[in-house]
């Protein structure tokens, strides 16, 4: 057979099967009665919207990393689905746009003279208005913007580079067919170079894929900062060290593999919608909560450098000048070198040691605002808990070893 039948084969079963998803679709709406034997009919069993096809743009040439991306992008697209109004389940989105869209606009532009048929029609119309509404679409939209931004979340670093989209309509294919493209787009990091007493240090602008408004970057008045607000927006950039702090050198954050996409998005969510409040003994600066998943474990450092916000570095929820290490402080009267020691400047001494398991110190711990962290990760087995620690814990306080549990 040759190349050109084939062709037409596969066009032919493509429309055959373009039909009867149309008539199936038109049944479910309770349509095919009111179509049928109508000149409508071969128009709604044709109708049917381009196709979605990507493309890498900014002249960044397909690597191992970009094609990962883009095989998970085809994925959602096909799989990605929204609850659509007159259908029981939640229907692709891809279907809606291609099938039942078209649908619609072909029902909302029909008209008949002869009356029995034109009543039908306007019955249909007022039946179907939800879905037909420019928010049923936007609903469809939102759904399949946010797979899509889930997963470039994955593959961008506020260090590296950050990928976002945008799409192009009425695109023709080399086989004549239009095609709505959706276009990946690769943006280098904002990089500026701060220098400090200790050397200079790279500093690196907050922003992650928001959608069709491609990367949301961060930025602040300086009323969010209790500062007299001049009229302006300042771009806030997190300094290297805060990312050293968070899953490299420190990894105070990081307590499950392959984390640090999720460290920069809850870093963009934190600083997106800031929760701040003063630095004790440091007038200049402020302290931003930042949340893991929904859980605080500490602050960020911010301050005003020139036109820009600085975040220098990331305070763990029980270090020294955050309102929770400051009442560790006061209540087990520990310094800084003590709670080092003792290792409570790490998230895995709460997840992982047997000192969540000690009712007294949970509640001592707790009433500092640090109980919450022992939440974070529950029901692992008993041989990922360090042994132990409480002991040591309550030795070094001088506390009598009273464990809830045999070790």
């Amino acid at each position: 057979m040759s190349s050109r039948k084939k062709q037409s084969n596969r066009r032919e079963k493509a429309a055959t099967s373009r039909r009867e998803r149309a008539r199936s679709i038109l049944k479910t709406l309770g349509l095919w009665g009111t179509v049928a034997g109508t000149n409508l009919e071969e128009r709604m069993l044709a109708a049917h919207y381009p196709r979605v096809d990507f493309e890498l743009v900014n002249g960044q040439v397909a690597t191992d990393g970009t094609n990962s991306i883009l095989r998970e992008l085809r994925k959602a697209v096909t799989q990605t689905k929204f609850k659509c109004p007159r259908f029981e389940k939640p229907i692709l989105v891809i279907d809606y746009f291609s099938e039942v869209k078209p649908l619609m606009d072909l029902l909302y532009a029909a008209n008949a003279e002869a009356p029995p048929l034109a009543a039908k029609i306007e019955r249909a119309k007022d039946a179907n208005r939800e879905l037909a509404s420019p928010e049923t679409g936007a609903d469809a939209l939102v759904a399949l913007w946010k797979s899509c931004d889930d997963i470039l979340i994955k593959y961008g670093r506020i260090d590296m580079c950050i990928y976002h989209m945008s799409t192009s309509h009425n695109f023709r294919a080399p086989n004549g067919n239009f095609t709505v493209k959706l276009l990946l787009h690769y943006s280098a990091p904002r990089r500026m170079i701060i220098q400090m007493p200790e050397g200079s240090r790279p500093a690196f602008h907050c922003g992650q894929p928001n959608g069709l408004q491609g990367i949301d970057w961060v930025e602040w008045d300086l009323h969010q900062l209790g500062l007299p607000d001049e009229s302006r927006k300042f771009p806030v950039y997190v300094q290297s060290h805060v990312l050293d702090r968070l899953y490299k050198r420190d990894a105070r954050a990081v307590f499950v593999k392959d984390g640090e996409w999720l460290v920069h998005e809850c870093l963009w969510r934190s600083l997106k919608q800031p929760k701040v409040s003063a630095m004790p003994q440091e007038r200049k600066k402020f302290l931003i909560e930042y949340n893991l998943v929904g859980h605080k474990i500490g602050y960020l450092v911010a301050e005003r450098v020139g036109d820009k916000i600085l975040i220098e570095t990331f305070l763990f929820l029980t270090m020294n000048q955050t309102p929770e290490g400051e009442a560790i402080n006061r209540r087990l009267r520990l310094s800084k070198d003590d709670k080092k020691y003792l290792e409570l400047d790490k998230i895995q001494t709460f997840i992982l040691t047997d000192i969540q398991f000690d009712p007294e110190l949970v509640q001592i711990l707790n009433e500092c605002g640090c109980g919450h962290l022992f939440n974070i990760v529950k029901n692992l087995s008993s041989e990922r808990y360090v042994s132990g620690y409480a002991q040591e814990f309550r030795k070094y306080l001088n506390l009598d070893f009273n464990p809830s549990k045999d070790w």
